[in-house]
């Protein structure tokens, strides 16, 4: 699956001065997914950018974007 040119913001124009980032706003996940293609993102908000999860394969990412600076790019979680 070929996902391309997204635009993710996670902003709440209504919050207060200097806290307009929602919580827990992944900008792209993944779960049980396998051959996974994410070209052309940019992703604004205050999470993860990308959260490959358990029992994903052969995912492909290139040019990302993320901010604000710093923000976690890749969260990869294995489970054990």
């Amino acid at each position: 699956m070929w996902f391309d040119d997204i635009y993710n913001n996670a902003t709440a124009v209504n919050a207060p001065f200097g806290s307009n980032w929602v919580q827990n706003t992944d900008g792209f996940d993944t779960m049980d997914a396998n051959n996974i293609i994410l070209t052309n993102m940019v992703y604004q908000g205050g999470d993860d950018c990308i959260a490959i999860k358990p029992r994903s394969y052969n995912i492909f990412v290139q040019n990302v974007t993320s901010s604000p600076v710093p923000t976690y790019l890749v969260y990869l979680l294995i489970s054990v």
